[in-house]
């Protein structure tokens, strides 16, 4: 529920887990081959579903994959996220997501 008019509030579920980054970077835990052919097809998944929604999510790095105690991955921030227009504009060029992470 929302209390002020123009905002949006999206409430979801924890998940134990936390982020692939801090799984990796803080905790420092290697993953074995089946849990990252896992993780990557359901990044893989996700952003199939969301292309096919038109929807980019414009910022996929590891501390936007969240997992849960299955290793079920979900995405997450879509604060840069945008609906894909078929028609083509010079707006279209600009680039959008965080520079560290962003195609050259």
């Amino acid at each position: 529920m929302c209390i002020f008019d123009n905002e949006y509030i999206m409430i979801t579920e924890f998940l134990s887990g936390g982020s692939l980054f801090d799984f990796l970077h803080k905790r420092g835990e290697k993953l074995d081959e089946q849990k990252i052919f896992y993780i990557c097809k359901d990044v893989a998944l996700g952003m199939s579903y969301l292309h096919g929604k038109n929807v980019l999510h414009c910022d996929l790095k590891s501390s936007n994959v969240l997992i849960d105690e299955n290793w079920n991955v979900k995405l997450c921030d879509f604060g840069l996220s945008r609906l894909k227009d078929n028609k083509k504009n010079k707006k279209d060029n600009i680039r959008v997501g965080t520079p560290h992470w962003m195609a050259p």
